[in-house]
């Protein structure tokens, strides 16, 4: 969606943000795997370094699909967005759509010859599965879906922040029951009525939350790629017992939040330098 409303989409600007997201990855990559070989007894294979590189599969990085997802989403993004000053909508949405369908032919030919769970097929179906969502939050900021629409609901039917939670909550419920249409997630349904809800209660109001906010933030990235070493398979028997410490599920969450955040502050500056150092060089 904000790749829409950034103007700084020139090639070597995705090369510079791949990079930098690459140097977090890698960062907290090769710390888990460290830990895994030193507290666990792991031996890494060169398929489990390989899955883990490019986490399609990934051993280690169990929940790092977003790696993948982030650094096609940008390049694809920035092919569309040429593509749409180019051609323009129809055309661009025209061609996207049969180049889905060839996505589909090939990943269901690789199956049926006996490739399902390699590296490839792993890729293209990945792509296949994130081609829509990547697609529509281009087309929602392009059109200005969510204030239009925003501003249609609120003059028809009256929003207020009660229905807005209401609203938020049921998403919320349905969401758990996760199904396909068409071949396509349910979340390219919901995701866009829980994201307009959550703007809708303009939370960044509150000083307090806003600071919260801001701090987790920052520290998203790494948070998300440490909570891997406290769920994937190697590590769990060991670390997991930390993270469940708490015993509540709402106090066992913010209990990670914590020691993820600790360990990001204490890698940040090292990442920083690097990526530093990866920028003058680029």
């Amino acid at each position: 969606y904000f790749f829409v409303v950034n103007n700084k989409t020139s090639l070597k600007y995705l090369v510079k943000k791949t990079v930098k997201f690459f140097v977090d990855y890698y960062t907290v990559y090769l710390i888990v795997l460290v830990s895994a070989i030193l507290f666990c007894g792991y031996e890494l294979t060169f398929t489990d370094f390989i899955n883990d590189i490019y986490p399609v599969y990934a051993v280690l990085m169990k929940f790092a699909w977003y790696v993948p997802f982030y650094v096609e989403a940008l390049f694809l993004l920035y092919m569309l967005k040429c593509d749409v000053s180019k051609y323009g909508n129809k055309k661009s949405f025209y061609g996207l759509l049969i180049a889905y369908m060839i996505l589909e032919l090939i990943v269901h030919y690789f199956k049926s010859i006996g490739y399902k769970g390699t590296f490839l097929v792993g890729c293209l179906n990945d792509l296949k599965l994130a081609l829509p969502f990547m697609v529509m939050g281009f087309y929602f900021a392009y059109y200005d879906v969510f204030q239009r629409s925003m501003r249609f609901l609120n003059n028809r039917y009256g929003i207020s922040k009660v229905k807005a939670v209401v609203v938020l909550m049921v998403v919320t419920v349905i969401s758990v029951f996760n199904y396909k249409i068409l071949g396509v997630q349910s979340g390219i349904i919901y995701t866009p009525i829980y994201i307009a809800c959550i703007a809708y209660l303009d939370l960044g109001r509150y000083a307090w939350l806003e600071k919260i906010s801001a701090f987790i933030s920052k520290h998203s990235a790494n948070i998300w790629f440490v909570h891997c070493a406290f769920f994937n398979e190697v590590m769990r028997e060991v670390f997991q017992p930390i993270a469940f410490w708490p015993g509540n599920p709402i106090l066992v969450l913010i209990w990670i939040i914590i020691i993820c955040s600790m360990f990001s502050m204490l890698i940040m500056p090292v990442q920083n330098f690097i990526k530093e150092k990866a920028m003058a060089w680029l």
